[in-house]
């Protein structure tokens, strides 16, 4: 991404790109000597802000747009793919555009291909797998985003996000922040060995943290059932029976 910020024209006008591979602080950095550099061009500019997965924290995010607001720079939406960005950006008075991040949805191949003695670059190519395994635990300020069904083998800690466009199965304890069915898919579920997250979404239900969740200590799963999030044990439906030999 050159310097890690990209402005690019699309349907939905001038939409500013971040770099995942930066961090925030980087980001910021570069973010003001670009905006001084080409002060002309960005000023009074309507933009988009593709966040991508990029986590914030409250006082980040508000940092953030005030670089941009210094520079007379309206705000048109937010693309995202973190919830808790999503949520900043709700109480913010943002829009949300689309379904998610420009970058998510897309890998770009890098290799030439010759034509005619010619070097093009293909053109980014569409993600079509359904499921990712992760066989990890997930620690305080680690993301994992799919866009289809995710499944944890290991536990997500507190301070830890997974989201999926699907369904979303952790073979461990989900403590951190779990949003299923990003895409708007009210039929994704959350499942997990012990269901006591921070912060619960399901489309665009959310569920906040309780004493109560999970005091039985089993397998949960949690569903949409007539627009709100229900949780309910999750009991195998066939028993396997095993011969030692």
């Amino acid at each position: 991404m050159g310097d890690g910020i990209v402005v690019k024209g699309g349907r939905e006008g001038l939409t500013l790109i971040l770099s995942p591979e930066l961090s925030l602080q980087e980001l910021s950095t570069v973010l003001q000597e670009k905006l001084l550099k080409e002060s002309t061009f960005f000023q009074n500019a309507e933009l988009v802000l593709d966040f991508g997965a990029r986590p914030f924290q409250e006082k980040e995010f508000s940092a953030f747009l005030g670089i941009l607001h210094s520079a007379g720079i309206r705000i048109k939406g937010i693309l995202s793919d973190n919830p808790i960005t999503k949520l900043m950006a709700k109480e913010a008075g943002i829009e949300l555009i689309g379904n998610g991040s420009i970058m998510s949805s897309r890998v770009r191949i890098d290799h030439p291909v010759k034509s005619g003695g010619k070097i093009l670059k293909e053109k980014p190519e569409e993600v079509h797998a359904s499921a990712l395994f992760v066989r990890k635990t997930l620690r305080s300020g680690q993301l994992q985003h799919f866009n289809g069904d995710l499944t944890i083998l290991g536990d997500v800690n507190p301070g830890a996000e997974v989201s999926a466009a699907g369904n979303i199965v952790v073979f461990g304890s989900l403590r951190g922040i779990a949003h299923a069915g990003i895409r708007g898919d009210q039929t994704a579920v959350v499942a997990a060995l012990e269901l006591k997250p921070t912060q619960l979404r399901i489309a665009d239900c959310i569920a906040r943290s309780s004493e109560e969740w999970n005091e039985d200590h089993v397998p949960e799963m949690a569903k949409i059932e007539r627009g709100s999030i229900v949780i309910e044990p999750y009991a195998l439906k066939h028993k396997v029976l095993r011969s030692l030999l």
